[in-house]
């Protein structure tokens, strides 16, 4: 046990990387399995870690998952779901919770923190190199810039999102230099560009609104985020308008249609209900419109291993595909109807649904101390109304890291959070460096 936690924060910059390396792997001959190895690691890892907690908030988040994956197992007995639907879709909305509780189950020492934060360092500076070679080497434009997240369908939309969490977090560390710092922060925003993603700036955008409300209590820095968000958004907008003048999705009109649409997701949900327990207990693990759900049919193996489908997911992929605004060749994934809260909702119902955002609840409470770590908490909410952002790993882990790391550094000082401090910031960086 000593030995395992000696090297505890080793082995969750190994889950890190095995999370964030894989596609480029893949491209470059590596078996497809490859893509899928950080689930079963992370069932091992669960293992270790109800072994190890030593700490109180972690103690608190492995219960409220243990509420959600209950919430899951009645909901699979009440619609006769697969065992295996239940194991896959615990590993998929699970394994960030778990990972969270592996970065935080023990308190880390200073040089602990630094092996790990040059971990995220150097995946977030491969990201951008790989982004910049697939544009400037490669030629490649939009949805084809993908940074790590190669061959994927909405690996742009996950290079935009990690190159500008990373940004964010390195101009957060105050002990670099303002030259690195802002040279850095450029860069992934270039990537934002280069990769397309609009939703990305979107998303940012209501976070940093909803951001301000919850700091109402100190009207300056209310303001100060109020101004932030009027000059972006009035630069974000004049800048859609000059780069995509015939843009249809301005017009309010069109705009309601879009919402309408894809808020449809829920009465084909609702109707599917054959009593009244669907709305606690949903249709089942993978059988709505989840990652789950609309991944097994392409793979049979799972399905001769005992999977359940349902017809309503078709019947929403079908809805998702007949109109004009969400299809997958001239709508945009902004209105599709397959984003994770319907699926939440739909293989769940409300009983898993609060169960989940209970979670969420927990992490924010106690992990999101500081406005960094909030404002990508907010990020995540609202990306799952998007699209199945909530069960991208490659994007929700790598928030996880940058929030479990800060988490670290902030017991590192005996409980004073270091982010947007530039005293303590400087505090944690020589405390590192001498302990490295």
């Amino acid at each position: 046990m000593g030995f395992i936690k000696l090297r505890y924060s080793s082995l969750m910059a190994f889950l890190f990387v095995l999370v964030m390396l894989p596609r480029p792997l893949v491209a470059l001959g590596a078996p497809t399995m490859v893509n899928f190895l950080h689930f079963p690691v992370v069932a091992l890892l669960s293992f270790i870690i109800a072994l190890n907690i030593k700490t109180v908030e972690s103690k608190k988040l492995i219960l409220g998952i243990a509420g959600f994956v209950t919430m899951v197992v009645f909901s699979a007995i009440y619609n006769y779901a697969g065992y295996i639907n239940i194991i896959l879709d615990v590993l998929i909305l699970v394994e960030p919770f778990l990972f969270l509780v592996g970065m935080t189950a023990v308190e880390w020492k200073p040089v602990s923190i630094s092996a790990f934060r040059r971990c995220l360092i150097f995946v977030g500076i491969l990201h951008i190199f790989m982004a910049f070679y697939q544009r400037i080497i490669l030629g490649l434009w939009g949805d084809d810039v993908e940074g790590l997240f190669v061959n994927m369908g909405a690996g742009s939309h996950l290079a935009g999102a990690v190159a500008l969490a990373f940004g964010l977090y390195l101009f957060s560390m105050r002990e670099f230099s303002s030259v690195i710092r802002v040279c850095v922060f450029i860069a992934c925003i270039l990537v934002l560009i280069l990769s397309d993603a609009k939703q990305v700036i979107l998303v940012s955008l209501l976070s940093l609104v909803l951001l301000s409300l919850f700091k109402m209590k100190n009207y300056k820095v209310t303001l100060s985020y109020l101004a932030t968000l009027i000059v972006f958004g009035g630069l974000g907008y004049y800048t859609i308008l000059l780069m995509y003048p015939s843009l249809t999705w301005l017009n309010p009109e069109i705009m309601v249609m879009a919402i309408e649409q894809k808020l449809s997701v829920f009465g084909i949900i609702v109707n599917s209900f054959d009593s009244i327990g669907g709305w606690f207990f949903g249709l089942g693990p993978g059988h709505s419109i989840g990652r789950l759900a609309w991944m097994l049919p392409e793979y049979q193996y799972l399905m001769d291993l005992g999977a359940t489908i349902s017809y309503v997911t078709q019947d929403i992929i079908d809805a998702n595909q007949s109109n004009w605004m969400s299809n997958s060749i001239t709508g945009s994934s902004l209105f599709s109807l397959m984003f994770s809260w319907a699926g939440i909702f739909g293989d769940f119902g409300f009983a898993g649904l609060l169960a989940y955002l209970y979670v969420w609840f927990l992490v924010w409470k106690y992990y999101s101390q500081a406005d960094l770590s909030r404002f990508f908490v907010l990020g995540i909410l609202i990306f799952g109304a998007v699209f199945s952002w909530i069960e991208e790993p490659g994007y929700i882990l790598f928030i996880m890291a940058i929030i479990g790391l800060s988490w670290q550094e902030n017991q590192s000082l005996g409980g004073v959070y270091s982010f947007n401090n530039k005293k303590l910031n400087k505090a944690v960086y020589y405390a590192i460096s001498t302990n490295s």
